[in-house]
């Protein structure tokens, strides 16, 4: 049976069509939710499940399929903006196929300084607006992005509605126009410039929902947001960041209290920096929040060029190395040549110890050749290591680490992969190239099972030395294993044959039963 969804208005969410047309049919949100999805599944405000199934119950009159449905009428554009394109392509299949609840986890949303709205917001411009030319309002996805505090079509701060944005299976579905018909509208507590910088920050937003980004020159490349800062004049003595100087700018620009209702923390450290402002600039965290970029960009499109940029983004202490001549950076390059040349192996390491004054000249005015330079020389030298004799020595290292580990001095220790590796002082990723060192490990790790059976044979063999026969008591208390564990069903039986062994056996002797006498008449 098809579903007659409401034609979607421009910049509608998912949601606000379900509110819709649950007004016209008087469908109880159970039904609607069996007729749209087939088995129950909600609609939640800002991403949705099973949309494939969705668009198969769709009438012909709205042809859409899981991946429109996805990209126009959900937030999942927004939010996978910033995300790496495996992670974008994971999470659609996820929202296509399967259900929304691991995927603002995925894709990084949870993680982010800004969280979500916690009810639906609307402007109430554009509410008066749909009113007389539509006869009803509705939801707008650009209303409801984390972070944006103002409408992207007019000069205006968004209002709060009582309409919760989560927990839509115990609030069911509120439609727009009967909330927000008679609902009168406070006074906005902003000044007039406030308005207008939150107003261009929602500007820069809003296309997020309609196109992709462009990830080559946006604030979302650290590259580019890096070049950003360096041409306004963020940067320090030695080109990084000066954070707190950018966050100084920041809460200059928007204001402290526009910061907050941002949801963005305004309150910066004893250093003078503000934790969302300078993890953006790092290079380790794989998600990276649109807004946050957006509203460093925007304050800083609004101060002027300097008339001479800063050198490149380099790292270490003391002044900076002046400038260079003209054709003073081509014989830096040659006099680096030749010290590369000149020095013993390793020679990169070699060359930065005899010519340190040198390679701070290269790494603050040339740095991309220098980089570049250095690992061309380490991709052409090739490789001296003797794998096979290295292969052979670090097996007898383990060898030698895994019979220590075993011996009866202080109690049996389990083999276990990381203790080898680490008692043959041998990194783990050379282990890992060699194959007949793989090879020894996987013969020698141990499982639960192995190592509770060889802490019982060597407590056998410590009480068959001594002169007493083995008991599951006595093996237990031996081995320090506990009873419980020698009763278990993996254990049980091989302490039963431990138990049939007789003191003039030996402790290293072969294990013999005790043969039972025949019963006499």
């Amino acid at each position: 049976m098809s579903v007659h969804l409401p034609t979607p208005h421009p910049d509608e969410l998912l949601y606000s069509v379900v509110c819709r047309l649950i007004t016209r049919t008087g469908w109880t949100p159970r039904i609607t939710a069996n007729q749209l999805f087939g088995d129950g599944t909600w609609c939640n405000v800002d991403l949705c499940g099973r949309l494939d199934a969705l668009a198969s119950n769709l009438g012909p009159e709205l042809p859409m399929t899981g991946d429109d449905i996805l990209s126009r009428l959900t937030l999942f554009p927004f939010y996978a903006a910033g995300a790496a394109p495996k992670v974008r392509a994971e999470v659609a299949k996820l929202l296509r196929e399967g259900t929304s609840h691991h995927a603002h986890a995925r894709l990084g949303v949870l993680a982010q300084s800004i969280p979500r709205p916690t009810r639906l917001r609307y402007c109430p411009r554009c509410r008066d607006e749909d009113l007389e030319r539509l006869g009803e309002t509705y939801w707008r996805r650009s209303h409801q992005l984390p972070g944006v505090v103002a409408c992207a079509r007019h000069p205006a701060m968004l209002a709060t509605s009582d309409v919760r944005a989560k927990s839509m299976i115990e609030l069911g579905y509120r439609d727009a126009t009967s909330v927000l018909q008679d609902v009168r509208d406070d006074a906005s507590p902003f000044e007039p410039w406030q308005v207008e910088r939150a107003h261009a920050v929602a500007r820069r937003c809003s296309p997020l929902l309609d196109e992709p980004w462009n990830h080559a020159r946006s604030p979302l490349d650290l590259g580019e947001a890096r070049d950003l800062a360096r041409r306004k004049g963020m940067v320090g003595a030695w080109g990084g960041i000066a954070h707190p100087r950018l966050a100084a700018h920041v809460l200059a620009f928007y204001g402290s209290d526009l910061v907050e209702a941002m949801n963005l923390p305004a309150k910066p450290s004893p250093a003078g920096e503000l934790y969302w402002v300078k993890r953006h600039f790092v290079d380790f965290h794989h998600n990276v929040f649109p807004v946050t970029a957006v509203v460093l960009a925007t304050a800083l499109d609004a101060l002027p060029d300097l008339p001479t940029p800063p050198r490149p983004f380099t790292r270490g202490r003391g002044h900076p190395p002046r400038a260079p001549r003209p054709g003073e950076l081509d014989l830096w390059r040659a006099e680096w040549a030749r010290t590369m040349e000149a020095a013993a192996p390793p020679k990169v390491s070699t060359a930065r110890r005899q010519a340190q004054g040198l390679v701070l000249k290269l790494r603050a005015w040339d740095r991309e050749w220098y980089l570049a330079f250095n690992a061309r020389h380490r991709a052409l030298r090739g490789s001296s290591v003797d794998y096979v004799a290295r292969d052979a020595e670090v097996v007898a290292k383990l060898e030698e680490a895994h019979r220590a580990l075993v011996a009866d001095e202080d109690g049996p220790q389990r083999s276990r992969r990381a203790i080898v590796v680490r008692a043959n002082v041998t990194p783990g990723w050379i282990t890992d190239a060699l194959p007949k060192a793989v090879a020894f490990l996987d013969r020698h790790v141990e499982d639960d099972a192995s190592y509770r059976r060889r802490k019982l044979r060597l407590a056998a063999a410590r009480l068959l030395a001594s002169g007493r026969r083995p008991t599951p008591t006595s093996l237990a208390t031996e081995s320090r294993l506990g009873y419980d564990v020698v009763r278990g069903p993996d254990t049980i039986n091989f302490a039963r044959s431990l138990c049939t062994l007789l003191p003039e056996d030996g402790a290293l002797g072969p294990l013999r039963r005790v043969r039972r006498q025949p019963r006499t008449s």
